[in-house]
């Protein structure tokens, strides 16, 4: 099974930063139908047909994980590319 692994430092507070994670939550609904759900206030979980994974926050990090099934896995490097330019454009 393909994963995305995606973590970028940050020096910003809690609440902006789940504003953030909410942005990308959005992102990835309207962009491949991902639906999230936050488990507690630092870990924001996704799911979808073919896709499940986290984000987490630290004081200093935010860490993406996603696992793509095979039909999702040509994907791959679009959905990743697109969340790393998001995590930089708006943490570091």
């Amino acid at each position: 099974m393909p994963t995305i692994k995606v973590n970028q430092a940050h020096n910003k507070p809690l609440p902006e930063v789940r504003d953030i994670a909410n942005d990308i939550a959005a992102k990835l609904k309207d962009s491949y139908d991902v639906s999230s759900s936050w488990k507690n206030d630092t870990q924001l979980s996704f799911k979808r047909t073919g896709l499940s994974g986290d984000l987490n926050i630290t004081d200093s990090s935010v860490a993406i994980k996603l696992d793509l099934s095979f039909l999702l896995s040509s994907f791959k490097s679009t959905i990743e590319q697109r969340i790393r330019e998001q995590l930089e454009q708006k943490l570091a």
